[in-house]
């Protein structure tokens, strides 16, 4: 669930190559290799692999149970929502490492337009739009130029996954307005603004989608809706930021090649912290 609609962004006319910052190994990280069997991303080297165990059916009931109450409440319960975000992560999603693992899509956007922003900001985006023959973008808001890529950096694709990673790039575009980022004098700030952004967006979609389908309809008005989803966006933000800054210390230096490493690491950062809300307060 979210609300707003994906943007269909341009459909990269004009565009003879892959942009430098799009090549990029998203599948090939090392984490655990337990998964659920439903998430098993598959290679084209594996031939033949053992067949996982069955995710257990009933990974999702605390988290839906939990979320159920926190929305009841108006966005008031913010316990039951802490135990709702906790019991995603380490029972829904069998912990951080999974978790991760588990965004898909999300992970390949947020890599694509973070290494976007790193070679504007070594390049100038200027010379990274000219690269791509994007030039009528130049000089325009970072969101103009967001949405002139959209579809380069979140190709369009007919899955519930890929619709979350689309659907969460719009909303951080919309959220942008916020923001006075000038993309013709990109800083390390503005770079961690729209990556918090983007994740913190993706995580919540990926949410409403698992454990949140039909619930917050239940809410009494749109009043309350709203409340409860900027609870959400506010509770599950603070862990991004925190993972966020941790992580991005020396952005200056970012090695292009270890682009997918970071931002998986903010993402398990990110969850990690999210399991870690209701452990005073156990299930």
């Amino acid at each position: 669930m979210g609300t707003t609609k994906s943007n269909e962004g341009t459909k990269g006319a004009g565009t003879p190559y892959i942009p430098s910052w799009l090549d990029l190994e998203i599948d090939n990280v090392p984490l655990d290799s337990s998964q659920h069997s439903e998430d098993v991303i598959e290679k084209p080297q594996d031939k033949v692999k053992p067949i996982p165990k069955p995710a257990d059916p009933q990974r999702y009931i605390n988290a839906r149970t939990n979320f159920t109450k926190f929305v009841k409440s108006g966005g008031i319960n913010h316990k039951a929502l802490q135990k709702a975000l906790s019991s995603y992560v380490s029972k829904t999603s069998g912990g951080a490492k999974q978790a991760t693992r588990r965004m898909g899509s999300s992970r390949k956007v947020a890599a694509h337009l973070f290494s976007f922003l790193t070679e504007s900001l070594s390049k100038g985006v200027n010379n990274v739009l000219r690269s791509i023959n994007l030039e009528n973008l130049q000089g325009q808001p970072i969101q103009e130029i967001l949405l002139g890529i959209f579809d380069i950096i979140s190709p369009q694709g007919g899955t519930i996954d890929e619709g979350i990673a689309r659907s969460a790039l719009s909303q951080t575009i919309i959220d942008l307005s916020e923001f006075k980022i000038d993309i013709q004098k990109l800083n390390i700030d503005g770079i961690k603004i729209v990556i918090e952004l983007y994740i913190t967006n993706a995580i919540c979609e990926k949410l409403y989608n698992e454990i949140g389908t039909g619930t917050i309809a239940q809410a009494k008005n749109l009043s309350e809706i709203d409340k409860i989803e900027e609870q959400i966006k506010d509770f599950i933000g603070s862990s991004v930021a925190d993972a966020t800054n941790k992580t991005l210390n020396e952005i200056e230096k970012v090695d292009q090649n270890k682009i997918v490493e970071i931002i998986d690491s903010i993402y398990t950062q990110t969850f990690e912290l999210l399991s870690e809300l209701s452990k005073e307060d156990p299930e």
